[in-house]
């Protein structure tokens, strides 16, 4: 019972509610008073300002303007933005997307964040609209659940059980919020890599699907000829593996019959 909590992760969204003196913990001071606004405004249209981190094997964790950060679940309610308000837990699903057999829950998902920090969620990469808290668990979490078969997919598909709202805020204020800026933003990546997190003035847009991929190691997913030859590798694994676990249930029964009949 244990290992499956552990194997489970969970998202925690928190409503940041209105507040005049800046906003939630995760927001740089420039975006407060709009998220502010937007507080006010949405929530009777059905939009909202949310917060979200992300349980998986006994620790939480959360994106903000400083990097990314790993507390022990017991505490993650004492680290959250100002005036947000706990709304609910959400399981997702479980960690399913290790192929090494040697791995385990807990070196998949160091593995992943390595990743993710190094490249993506930056100690300087966050943007409100661009690259926030919500895009961080969405990736993370699409990186752990979505089976790494469908991720090599042409065309991925997005992992249904995160709930579209939460990030609804930033698509749809994403212009309004970057309407300085050189290009509008939306939504969608089109650079994700460190030299861009580091500029301040040239955010980085988030691409779930893409920078998932990258944290379950598909690089080159714009070659056709790699990709398949992932697939194939993948497939043959999966089925080595199917095929030792159908063998040693023989096993078992066929030491459950020699002890038998000993008895």
């Amino acid at each position: 019972m244990a290992g499956e909590q552990n194997n489970n992760v969970i998202l925690n969204v928190y409503e940041l509610m209105d507040t005049s003196g800046g906003g939630g913990g995760d927001q740089r001071p420039a975006y407060a008073s709009i998220t502010s606004f937007f507080s006010k405004l949405l929530p009777s249209t059905g939009f909202g300002a949310y917060h979200t981190s992300l349980d998986v094997d006994g620790f939480c964790y959360s994106f903000a303007a400083g990097g990314v950060s790993k507390i022990p679940v017991a505490n993650k309610h004492k680290y959250i933005p100002s005036h947000a308000t706990f709304k609910e837990s959400i399981v997702l699903g479980s960690v399913v997307t290790t192929t090494d057999k040697n791995n385990n829950t807990s070196s998949t998902v160091q593995k992943f964040l390595d990743i993710l920090k190094e490249n993506f969620f930056t100690s300087t990469g966050y943007h409100l609209a661009c690259r926030n808290c919500n895009h961080f668990t969405e990736t993370f979490a699409t990186a752990l659940i979505v089976p790494i078969e469908d991720l090599l997919k042409k065309n991925p598909p997005a992992l249904k059980s995160y709930p579209t709202w939460c990030n609804r805020l930033a698509r749809t204020g994403a212009t309004i919020l970057d309407k300085k800026s050189d290009k509008a933003v939306t939504g969608t990546s089109t650079t994700s890599n460190s030299e861009d997190n580091n500029n301040t003035n040239k955010p980085s847009y988030c691409d779930v699907i893409k920078e998932a991929r990258a944290a379950v190691g598909i690089i080159d997913y714009d070659d056709d000829k790699k990709m398949a030859a992932l697939s194939a590798s993948i497939s043959d694994n999966n089925k080595r593996r199917k095929q030792k676990k159908e063998l040693s249930e023989k096993q078992k029964q066929i030491l459950a019959k020699l002890k038998k009949n000993k008895s």
